[in-house]
């Protein structure tokens, strides 16, 4: 079950990288962002693969906040005691695996996957922060994967972890803007 969830997920992002794909080469998504995809069709092919991972990368932030909000706001069903966080207070929760905070992991295994495959293979830079970001990807895929199998509460404290994500959302809505728009050199 856990293994589709991630197959499922991985999918999930190559579909949403086409869906921007097609967004940013068609004429309805210039009607509806004009700038921005005239930034788009200004870039050579490898900084276009990297903005529509930026934006597939958008995509996922906003779904795993969504899903870290409702895992870690609701009652646990683990717990006899309802609240908010009951896995850092109740015995029974943290020694217990909720399956969604498995899926939440499981969602961002398959983004993160699936845009080390989009960075590696197409965007395939060769400077120090193309380095970086390969390397972000092998240490997240590693730590996603020993919280899943350290399991207890481990498994939730990932989940709360990834919220970290929102914050890239502004930052790749910003790497759309060409430096020079945004007064850097």
């Amino acid at each position: 079950m856990y293994l589709m969830w991630f197959a499922q997920a991985t999918a999930f992002f190559f579909g949403v990288y086409f869906f921007w794909y097609l967004f940013f080469e068609t004429k309805a998504g210039s009607l509806i962002a004009g700038g921005m995809i005239d930034r788009y069709h200004k870039r050579n092919a490898s900084d276009r693969a990297y903005m529509l991972s930026a934006w597939t990368g958008n995509t996922h932030h906003v779904i795993i906040c969504f899903l870290i909000f409702e895992v870690m706001i609701w009652d646990q069903p683990c717990s006899n005691t309802p609240g908010v966080f009951a896995w850092l207070h109740d015995m029974e929760c943290f020694t217990s695996i909720d399956k969604r905070h498995v899926f939440a992991n499981m969602v961002s295994l398959g983004y993160i996957t699936y845009d080390f495959v989009i960075q590696y293979f197409f965007v395939a830079g060769t400077d120090s922060f193309a380095k970086q970001m390969i390397f972000h990807h092998l240490i997240s895929i590693t730590g996603i994967m020993s919280a899943q199998y350290a399991g207890y509460g481990v498994v939730a404290a990932n989940t709360l972890t990834l919220g970290v994500e929102f914050s890239t959302v502004f930052l790749n809505y910003r790497s759309s803007y060409f430096k020079e728009e945004l007064g850097e050199q």
